[in-house]
């Protein structure tokens, strides 16, 4: 075109180019806690604020720089992370595309476990090891189900444990780091585990803290120890631990007596006490465990039955205790026999010392031994009868009061091994019932030997008193004409035996073998 002047004229254009817009991430280095989502990526440019959610395009699938990258966004594992984005910009269509990478860093996320336990008392630890799963736990241990929520969806506590050292009861509330009462953590800690929904551990993305409430309860059992006393058998020497009766044991509510087993030992590993006061340890283990958890001493005081008076037909006999055996203190002066013993029929042969009735006192009758034993005068073929001793042996009571016998050989080896086989310790101290000078010792067993004599059959005198003490014992052969029978002698230091004519009239001394039990006893009238 021209002007009015029919002039050429030129246009000039002020094009101005100004630097290209630069895309730029704002926050393309993120930290975040497992369990939180990536930020929005901030995108700005010189006119407008972008905001894009990820994912966004262009992910790659590899590693840069030991780095993991990842192509798709979602639960990140505690770790750093490289994303590569490419953003277009469609408010600036010729600016190009925007490439560059958003670090992702994802720190632990703190998991506070609040575990409350009770245990009873037992000086043991407490574990919960085994696999539980939420809401599952143990006897004695919950957990706080609010100190969970920490807990990223999904993930649940799958195992741990406490351990406590020996304590008194009482509430002790511990953290980590700052302990009102020891725990083993670093334990704790190796047992603490955490799996996701589909069972995997992920431990690594949770920073455990611990806070745990531990009451420690009264014992689940309690023993005390009453002193007892415990009663030897006439033959017995000593007393096994293994028959004493067990203390009781108190249990706590809830608790099952099956669990434990109740044992006595003794200090120097033994297992039998003897005489006199003994110290018994009792111990409770715990089945379960196979742990002690409780003891006590007991003093066990170890007696022989006492050698009570004898009442028998008329006359009180004295008894004496002479080591493991119970000894009447007199001969015998009975004429009849025991109710039990041919039926309680007169006795055949007796006679007292020298015939005079004025030694029955002295010292007893005189018996033969056919008598003595309870068998026909003069049958040598017959055995007396026998009766069960508390021992589970057999003796021959004869003559004597239920319960009591003739002395068996091993009767007389038993009297001479308690005595030291002295036989001083065996004679009455009095002097009139020896001849002078050989009468026993001052203190003796109050045995209270007198020194009767006996009446030989076959010279039909009596002989030897104030010089020879005599007692029948039980044994016999069959059909043998003579048997044994103890002396004390005057000129001799120890007991002995001889044998002698069953027809011969000499003294019985009884020693006990069994203690009717009270229902064995008959009523009083």
């Amino acid at each position: 075109g021209g002007n009015q002047n029919g002039c050429d004229s030129v246009v000039t254009l002020n094009l101005t180019i100004n630097p290209r817009p630069v895309l730029t991430i704002t926050n393309k280095e993120q930290t975040i806690t497992y369990g939180e989502s990536i930020q929005t990526v901030v995108i700005e440019n010189e006119n407008s604020t972008l905001a894009y959610a990820l994912p966004l395009t262009g992910f790659f699938d590899n590693t840069v720089d030991g780095n993991v990258e990842i192509n798709s966004v979602g639960l990140l594992s505690v770790g750093l992370y490289k994303i590569p984005v490419e953003v277009t910009s469609d408010q600036t269509p010729n600016c190009g595309n925007l490439k560059d990478t958003i670090k992702v860093t994802v720190n632990p996320r703190p998991l506070i476990i609040k575990l409350i336990a009770s245990k009873h008392y037992d000086g043991t630890i407490m574990e919960f090891d085994q696999t539980v799963f939420y809401g599952e736990y143990p006897d004695g241990v919950t957990v706080d189900l609010a100190s969970l929520e920490t807990l990223v969806d999904g993930d649940y506590l799958a195992a741990g444990h406490i351990e406590t050292e020996d304590s008194e009861q009482g509430v002790y509330t511990c953290t980590e780091g700052s302990f009102g009462y020891v725990m083993d953590m670093n334990a704790i800690r190796s047992g603490f585990v955490v799996k996701n929904a589909a069972g995997d551990t992920v431990n690594g993305n949770y920073i455990p803290q611990f806070q745990v409430t531990l009451t420690i309860t009264e014992p689940a059992v309690n023993i005390e120890c009453e002193a007892q006393s415990v009663m030897l058998k006439d033959c017995e020497g000593y007393f096994n631990i293994a028959l004493l009766e067990a203390p009781e044991l108190d249990y706590a509510e809830g608790v099952d007596p099956d669990q434990f087993t109740v044992t006595p030992s003794l200090a120097n590993g033994g297992t039998t006490i003897g005489l006199g006061e003994n110290t018994v340890i009792w111990t409770v283990i715990d089945n379960v465990s196979g742990t002690e958890v409780a003891t006590c001493e007991q003093t066990v005081t170890v007696n022989y039955p006492p050698c009570d008076p004898v009442e028998y037909q008329g006359h009180t006999y004295p008894a004496v205790r002479i080591g493991t055996q119970c000894w009447l203190a007199e001969n015998l002066r009975n004429t009849m026999y025991d109710g039990n013993i041919n039926s309680g029929s007169e006795i055949a042969n007796y006679r007292p010392v020298q015939d005079n009735e004025a030694n029955i006192e002295k010292y007893g009758y005189l018996y033969s031994w056919y008598s003595a034993v309870g068998v026909e005068e003069g049958n040598n073929a017959a055995m007396p009868e026998t009766q069960i001793d508390d021992c589970e042996g057999e003796y021959v009571q004869g003559i004597c009061p239920e319960g009591w016998a003739i002395p068996s050989h091993a009767d007389v080896n038993a009297l001479r091994d308690a005595v030291g086989d002295n036989a001083s310790l065996l004679k009455d101290f009095d002097p009139q019932y020896w001849f002078p000078g050989t009468n026993g010792t001052n203190p003796n067993t109050n045995f209270n030997a007198h020194a009767s004599g006996h009446y030989n059959n076959a010279t039909g005198h009596f002989e030897g008193e104030l010089l020879y003490a005599y007692f029948w014992e039980a044994e016999s052969q069959p059909n043998a004409t003579e048997v044994l029978s103890v002396v004390i002698s005057y000129y001799c230091s120890n007991a002995f035996e001889i044998t002698s004519s069953k027809e011969d009239l000499r003294p019985v001394r009884c020693v006990r073998k069994h203690i009717p039990a009270p229902e064995e006893l008959e009523p009083e009238d």
